[in-house]
């Protein structure tokens, strides 16, 4: 196992240079298309290597919060103005924080997985997501009204078990089944070419 140290140094000069290239290339001189547009909109989190391709993985966890952050926004803003009777200016830093707040918890995830898998020695599994979310998901906590901490905790639980299980579910596995020891299907068991029309 790695010095931790090391590895948060690591990790870091690896954003750095990323990110910098994303606004350089990306952002100011427009180095971008809708093919790569479509892979980057396709790019599967749970299918991919978690010590892999950390941008890939780290825009699309954002790019997930903020979708979500946006879907919530409204919501929270129309219980303010119509429900508990707020003026509009009241209730905008609200909505504006849960956006905030879901893309910065995209943001961690993806960031999180890949330095999690990293730390183990580049293992690709469910417990790279455990962590992520055991991790980023107790900050939902503070929009309850009481027992912030045990909501936050809660909250953390829920999805480490959904989106672990998503991650053991795409590696081919369903439920402890192990897909290696499976007999084949149908469809690769039988050839078409066997038959013949009469």
């Amino acid at each position: 196992m790695r010095n931790p140290f090391e590895f948060i140094a690591d990790l870091y000069d690896y954003n750095f240079q990323y990110y910098r290239w994303f606004t350089h290339r990306r952002l100011i001189f427009s180095d971008i298309s809708a093919d790569s547009l479509k892979a980057d909109f396709k790019f599967n989190i749970f299918e991919n290597n978690d010590s892999e391709n950390i941008g890939k993985l780290i825009k699309q966890t954002t790019l997930i919060g903020f979708s979500t952050g946006l879907g919530l926004a409204p919501i929270k803003m129309a219980l303010l103005t119509e429900f508990q009777k707020k003026a509009f200016r009241q209730a905008l830093p609200s909505a504006v924080g849960i956006l905030a707040v879901c893309t910065g918890v995209g943001l961690a995830y993806g960031a999180i997985v890949n330095a999690t898998s990293n730390f183990r020695g580049q293992k690709n599994d469910s417990t790279n997501h455990v962590v992520a979310a055991m991790s980023t998901f107790p900050i939902m906590g503070v929009y309850a009204k009481s027992n912030k901490i045990q909501w936050g905790f809660f909250n953390s639980i829920v999805f480490a078990g959904v989106l672990g299980y998503l991650k053991y579910a795409y590696s081919g596995n369903i439920i402890g089944v192990d897909p290696s020891k499976q007999l084949p299907n149908l469809r690769s068991s039988v050839n078409p070419s066997h038959y013949k029309i009469n």
